[in-house]
Order: structure tokens, then C-alpha cells, then sequence
């Protein structure tokens, strides 16, 4: 699919066929979607550290992500088809977990001066349900 590229820093190919490369707020690591030649541009999101190439898988199937204020990253996962699976996840990449914000959602947008989410719900008949939810702290 056309925008799936390969990517290297140097001699290291970090990515194989993939999008969305974006530099954390600390500049010593890198995200991006790998495989993402699918239908809604989704893939693999992972994060890999530039001093040592030693990369984390952080979620699957993600559609959209953004590193929140505290150094966090926010993603919209399980989104291979739209559905009920669909999930707000924050992921800790100090700690390699990720906890739970919101399921049967497909969507998120970061509400200034808060730690708060607009997040939009998977709906039937073209409904659309937007709720306000609170970040889980780290």
C-alpha cells in the first residue's frame, strides 16, 4: 500500500514497512505503526530506545496514539474492524505496562489543562457517543 515504508537511522532499519515515526518528548526513543498496510492505516505500534535499539511492542492493531504530558503513551488499540474490542489504552513504557481507559472506543482527543480524554464510542446506525474520561495516574 502506498505511505508503508521501510526506515532506518544509520545502518539500523528500525522499521520494515510501517508509518506515523515520531520522536518522545525526551528525544531517546522512537514510536511508530509497523505493518500497516491495512484498510483504516492501523498496525503494530512500538517504541524502541536510540542509544540501544531495544524495542517494545506497546499494543496491536492501533489507529491513532499520542504521548501524553507525563511521558505516557495513549493509544487507540484493538481497532482491526470496528467493534466492541475497540480500546483506549495508556502504556508506561519505563514499567512495560499498559492499563485499560476505555473500552468499545475508537477514538481520543486530549482535553487541554486536564489529564481528562474526550473519547468517542463504537456506535450502531452511525451513532456517535462522546464521553469525558479521566487518564488512570501512573
Amino acid at each position: 500500500m502506498p505511505g508503508d515504508y521501510p526506515a532506518w537511522i544509520g545502518d539500523w532499519q528500525f522499521m520494515e514497512r510501517g508509518r506515523r515515526v515520531e520522536l518522545n518528548g525526551a528525544s531517546d526513543r522512537i514510536r511508530w505503526l509497523e505493518h500497516t498496510a491495512r484498510k483504516n492505516n492501523g498496525g503494530d505500534l512500538y517504541s524502541a530506545r536510540l542509544d540501544t535499539h531495544a524495542a517494545l511492542t506497546l499494543a496491536r492493531n492501533v489507529f491513532d496514539y499520542q504521548e501524553s504530558a507525563d511521558g505516557r503513551v495513549i493509544a487507540a488499540a484493538n481497532q482491526a474492524f470496528s467493534g466492541a474490542q475497540n480500546r483506549i489504552v495508556i502504556v508506561d513504557e519505563q514499567r512495560a505496562t499498559a492499563r485499560w481507559v476505555a473500552d468499545g472506543a475508537y477514538r481520543f482527543q486530549t482535553i487541554p489543562g486536564t489529564t481528562d480524554l474526550l473519547v468517542h464510542l463504537v456506535g450502531g446506525d452511525d451513532e456517535v457517543d462522546v464521553v469525558r474520561v479521566p487518564l488512570p495516574l501512573p
